[in-house]
């Protein structure tokens, strides 16, 4: 590889030795000519070596990465990943039901805003986790969900890109999109054995595929879990959206508690009103969450990750 710092160094010599070279009139008429063509050489080699070295170090055509690109975390060399998986405790059995929070699709307000909240409260979280859309605008990085995780959350696949369309994909193009979002959070030893669709869709294909990969699935259907009858493919949820009331939040807890029954409690943003109504849709204040925290705290409900009640 060329020496771009020592060619330039060399440039810079060649031409400021040129400048130097005084004398004569005529000695330094002569030498302002040859420092004209210098000149014009130097101004059009530096622009070539600017190209070269943005092509090396952005593009990553340089046969020799830079130290800062071999460093990266994450990347798409998936070969050698090997399985990270976690043992959660098992919870002890009640008589008052159970909540599960789960937060969907990674957003930076999730860990900004929902998780000092939940730790305030002494609670854990399962998050469902995309990774193409890790670390771009809006959504959480890496070492945030390797935080979390340290924190006692559980994270969940939920698709590589989180395809809306994924109901209509074939089993082969279903599963090497489940095996590469996989290998992305084992590859930053996160776990991944529950899968989450996107945008809850199901199909016949995606859910063999998923009982062939992972110990449970969960879309949107709305509806309670019993507890001594849980079909882990077929998790029912309560979501939450802008246009529901912390009065029916309570009423579903309640019934739960009630009637001994596991009740799914799905988030996704958090102070992130817009003003439009499709985008806040599933938009939830600080406030009300914090107000659900808070009842969950006072009633004494048990809250806990999917795979704890899982193994019951």
């Amino acid at each position: 590889m060329i020496d771009t710092h020592l060619f330039i160094r060399k440039a810079l010599s060649k031409f400021m030795k040129k400048q130097d070279k005084s004398g004569s009139k005529k000695q330094n008429l002569g030498n302002s000519r040859k420092s004209s063509k210098a000149s014009f050489l130097f101004w059009l080699v530096i622009p070539l070596v600017l190209v070269w070295l943005s092509l090396n170090y952005v593009v990553g055509l340089s046969k020799d990465k830079p130290q800062w690109v071999l460093s990266k975390t994450t990347g798409d060399d998936l070969t050698n990943v090997e399985p990270y998986t976690i043992k959660f405790e098992k919870v002890p059995p009640t008589s008052t039901g159970y909540v599960t929070l789960w937060l969907d699709d990674a957003w930076l307000s999730q860990y900004l805003i929902a998780a000092p909240l939940i730790r305030k409260y002494e609670f854990t979280a399962a998050i469902a986790v995309p990774p193409f859309a890790i670390e771009k605008q809006n959504y959480v990085n890496w070492a945030q969900l390797r935080t979390l995780q340290s924190d006692g959350w559980e994270i969940n696949n939920h698709s590589y890109k989180h395809d809306c369309t994924m109901q209509n994909w074939d089993s082969e193009k279903i599963g090497e999109d489940l095996d590469v979002a996989t290998k992305y959070l084992w590859k930053n030893k996160l776990s991944a054995d529950i899968f989450v669709s996107p945008c809850g869709v199901i199909s016949d294909t995606l859910l063999e595929e998923a009982k062939r990969k992972f110990i449970a699935f969960r879309s949107v259907e709305p509806g309670f879990n019993e507890i001594d009858n849980i079909n882990p493919y077929d998790l029912k949820v309560k979501n939450i959206t802008s246009a529901t009331t912390f009065e029916e939040v309570m009423e579903w807890i309640d019934q739960a508690y009630n009637d001994n029954l596991w009740l799914i409690l799905v988030f996704h943003k958090f102070d992130e009103e817009t003003g439009s109504t499709d985008a806040d849709l599933f938009n939830i204040s600080s406030d009300n969450f914090e107000a659900i925290l808070y009842y969950l705290r006072q009633i004494e409900m048990k809250v806990v990750l999917p795979s704890q009640i899982l193994t019951l």
